[in-house]
């Protein structure tokens, strides 16, 4: 059989294709030079085209979703049989890396004992040739090729720099816009203004987000309702998620530089603000809890639970195992918190009553005096933080600086690195401590006592419980319980710690279930209460299991 010629093409990007760059690679002159080449060299042609919108300049083409990287995958398998041609139309058609990787990737095909053609002037470069010639024709075609995409980069960066310093004296740069905003009159490189239809729509996401609803009730309800969604997959979770965590939405632009770093602070004012800073906040501390809490999802835990809302989820632990508790359905209905891995066999089969639970543990933290548990105003860290990041951004700036002059040593480039890494890593630290001085605790508590109470009474008890929900998540750091049954009662510790995880307050739910002869009967209270001794740290597995003796007695005493 004669070998195969596999034709490539490569554009840069989809503007290049649709310019006609793909069409010259492959339209009916190309076919003609390869129908010659074929047949001066005996080969037949390949079925299809191997196509990428690649850039070749740091070697895009070469991933395992390209076409040329999934042809080097199927020659390294064996699957590309020897002596098989790879032609394309030019040698920065291959690669436009540095030579030394150029020539390393000519050099691994020509290992497999594969065969490269030029088709604009229809030479073949064999796998057995050892001519000095054509070894520098390829050098030298791959060192023009990087030259001219190195000089194309360069000068996209100072073109890119002049849009972004234009930018920051008042000039919105010929970007991609954000859903919500649209150039005013329809001319590009003037003013911004808001669609007036779109920015509502916004406003509703960020509204719902406040009111303490995840990104998947969010999309169910906007499907509901009908709102017209962005895109053609309708209302789905990323979209709200990127929107709830877009400061845009407030105005603002951050501008990037090379790789994505960040250029300077964010421009104020840039678009017309769509939402306002207290409604963002507002989401912000709603689902800021959310992002923190570990186990389940909060809202539904199993599909019979319908739209109830889990006051607690994602915050009850056990204190033998470790395991989450979560919210399930059970006989006639009923719901209650069990572990999670009891379902499975994993753990052992706990469980509270929801509704007794719920209704003792709120009764008892609206007797608490919020100051007693929150303690007086602790030292921030936030400016310490907030004033290291700006050093490291100067000695950031600094560093790029002598690497656009050409004064950066090697260790230089290796610290230019890590500043970057550093600097990522104070910005996960600064966000949460930059939400908590927007949202005191001592505002949320208030908040949640009275939701506890005007729970029963609220028009919307679903709405009502969502915002309870938010609240308690944003004070209460988890709840440990140790559950210890006896036939139908069960006594059970529950150890509430709340932000910061110091301060703690531990009470006892006693609860024994109703049967044909007698009625459900519980009582909660405080270890104070019952001439207890306090509880220990029930996070500390070998105190927890002290600590099951002791409730085991008192049970006893109890029943």
């Amino acid at each position: 059989m004669a070998p195969t010629c596999h034709l490539y093409a490569r554009v840069s990007s989809p503007e290049q294709r649709q310019g006609g760059g793909l069409l010259r690679q492959t339209g009916a002159a190309t076919q003609d030079r390869l129908a010659r080449l074929c047949s001066l060299h005996g080969l037949a042609p390949a079925a299809r085209v191997m196509a990428d919108d690649a850039s070749a300049f740091k070697g895009g083409h070469l991933a395992p979703d390209r076409e040329l990287g999934r042809f080097l995958a199927a020659a390294r398998r064996g699957d590309v049989p020897a002596g098989d041609v790879l032609a394309f139309e030019n040698w920065d058609r291959l690669s436009r890396q540095d030579p030394w990787s150029a020539v390393s990737l000519v050099s691994e095909l020509r290992r497999m004992k594969l065969n490269l053609a030029r088709l604009d002037n229809l030479s073949v470069l064999r796998y057995d040739e050892h001519d000095i010639g054509s070894f520098f024709e390829v050098m030298l075609e791959m060192h023009r090729g990087h030259s001219e995409s190195a000089m194309k980069s360069h000068r996209n960066r100072a073109a890119w720099k002049r849009k972004r310093e234009a930018a920051r004296q008042g000039q919105p740069m010929r970007a991609l816009l954000p859903f919500w905003v649209r150039w005013k009159d329809g001319k590009k490189g003037g003013s911004l203004e808001l669609i007036g239809e779109r920015a509502a729509i916004v406003r509703r996401v960020f509204a719902l987000a406040a009111g303490g609803k995840g990104y998947a009730r969010i999309c169910r309800q906007l499907t509901a309702e009908g709102v017209p969604a962005p895109g053609k997959a309708g209302w789905v979770a990323p979209t709200i998620k990127r929107w709830l965590n877009d400061k845009r939405v407030l105005g603002e632009m951050q501008l990037y530089g090379p790789d994505r770093i960040p250029d300077g602070e964010p421009i104020p004012d840039y678009y017309p603000p769509c939402v306002s800073v207290k409604d963002y906040d507002a989401a912000q501390a709603a689902i800021a809890p959310r992002r923190a809490a570990s186990g389940m999802r909060p809202g539904v835990a199993t599909t019979k639970l319908g739209s109830l809302i889990n006051l607690f989820g994602g915050l009850l632990v056990d204190a033998r195992s470790g395991d989450a508790y979560v919210l399930r359905t059970g006989k006639a209905g009923r719901h209650y918190y069990s572990t999670l891995r009891s379902k499975s066999g994993r753990s052992r089969y706990l469980s509270v009553p929801r509704v007794i639970f719920d209704t003792a543990i709120l009764q008892q933290l609206a007797e608490i005096n919020p100051a007693e548990v929150l303690g007086g105003p602790t030292p921030s860290r936030l400016p310490e933080l907030l004033l290291r990041r700006l050093a490291l951004r100067r000695r950031l700036a600094d560093l790029e600086e002598e690497l656009r002059t050409g004064r950066t040593s090697a260790a230089g480039l290796r610290v230019l690195a890590t500043l970057e890494d550093d600097i990522a890593k104070l910005g996960l630290e600064i966000a949460p401590l930059e939400q908590k001085s927007k949202a005191p605790l001592d505002v949320t508590w208030a908040e949640a006592q009275s939701l506890a109470v005007a729970l029963a009474r609220a028009p919307d008890p679903a709405e009502a419980r969502l915002r309870l929900r938010v609240a308690l998540r944003s004070m209460i750091d988890r709840v440990m319980l140790l559950v210890v049954p006896c036939g139908l009662d069960r006594i059970i510790a529950v150890q509430v710690f709340f932000e910061g995880g110091q301060q703690h307050r531990d009470y006892l739910l006693y609860y024994s279930a109703g049967c044909r002869f007698r009625k459900t009967r519980w009582w909660c209270r405080s270890m104070a209460e019952v001439n207890a001794s306090p509880l220990v740290d029930l996070r500390d597995r070998a105190s927890a299991a002290r600590a099951e003796t002791f409730l085991a007695t008192l049970l006893q005493q109890l029943t």
